[in-house]
């Protein structure tokens, strides 16, 4: 391994997580698409509850045949919310479902808002009702945010101006962008992300579980 030294770094490196970033957009957007604040202690969005209550229709829905073949993800909640994003892709762009390949929920989490973003294309698949009101935040979900959010998550110097564009017509969440996105390179080539202590964390449970 090189020394920090060795490349003419002589202090600890603060690499701020983009993950973290984008979801706290994701939030931003979803908030304002959707009517709510989403603070305690209604912090729900109401089709959150409907889905909970009703995902069992996964039973009874009419299936496609198509397969999705790509991939990404690293873990399985990541890997079946980037499943869902191309499976919202393909019904805009077809009109009609592939085979959707359904999962147990994720646990919701309030630190993780991309587990809204799941269970909204998963309401827009199951309850049709709800169509009109989750098309916008899942096309935003599915094609801009999805874009960013399942990358090497290394530097680019063309994100920035990329996420400003699809966030004009939101204030919060652009403003958002502006405060806590690190436009500058890093020091070190790494992505800049915390996936990498996820799966140390992971491995470290493995080994003593």
């Amino acid at each position: 391994a090189t020394n920090v030294t060795e490349i003419g770094i002589n202090k600890p490196q603060f690499i701020s997580c983009q993950h973290h970033v984008l979801d706290r957009i994701l939030r931003l957007v979803m908030d304002e698409e959707l009517g709510s604040k989403t603070q305690s202690p209604n912090i729900e969005y109401p089709f959150v509850s409907q889905l909970l209550k009703e995902y069992k229709l996964k039973t009874q829905f009419d299936n496609g045949t198509e397969v999705i073949l790509e991939t990404s993800g690293w873990r399985d909640d990541m890997k079946f919310l980037f499943h869902l994003t191309r499976v919202f892709r393909f019904f805009e762009e077809k009109g009609h479902f592939p085979l959707i390949r359904f999962q147990k929920i994720p646990n919701i989490s309030n630190v993780r808002w991309n587990s809204r973003a799941l269970l909204a294309i998963l309401a827009i698949i199951l309850i049709p009702s709800t169509r009109t009101v989750l098309q916008r935040v899942c096309r935003f979900i599915s094609y801009g945010w999805a874009d960013h959010w399942f990358t090497d998550q290394l530097y680019n110097e063309n994100d920035f101006n990329n996420l400003a564009e699809i966030l004009n017509p939101y204030k919060k969440a652009l403003s958002s962008l502006k405060n806590y996105w690190k436009r500058e390179p890093s020091m070190l080539q790494i992505p800049r992300s915390n996936q990498c202590a996820d799966h140390a964390i992971k491995e470290m449970e493995e080994i003593y579980s």
